[in-house]
């Protein structure tokens, strides 16, 4: 997110794909038409699943550590 037109470059470099400039405005349009918010918020909770934030935390708890995730309150 904090780089998008790097990061759609460096995937069509590695997929060996051309980048025209028409395709990235095209993409880059659709990511500010579609950034988070833009289509209003949703918020949901572990229990509305039948979830505990123990065990979400316990059941990913080598992702969260591997990827050193920030774990909300």
């Amino acid at each position: 997110m904090g780089d998008p037109k790097g990061t759609i470059r460096r995937i069509y470099e590695w997929l060996d794909l051309e980048l025209t400039p028409a395709v990235e405005q095209t993409i880059l349009d659709w990511q500010e038409a579609n950034r988070m918010g833009a289509q209003g918020t949703h918020h949901y909770t572990a229990e509305q699943y039948g979830l505990t934030t123990d065990q979400i935390r316990s059941d990913y708890d080598f992702y969260i550590r591997h990827f050193d995730v920030a774990v909300e309150g």
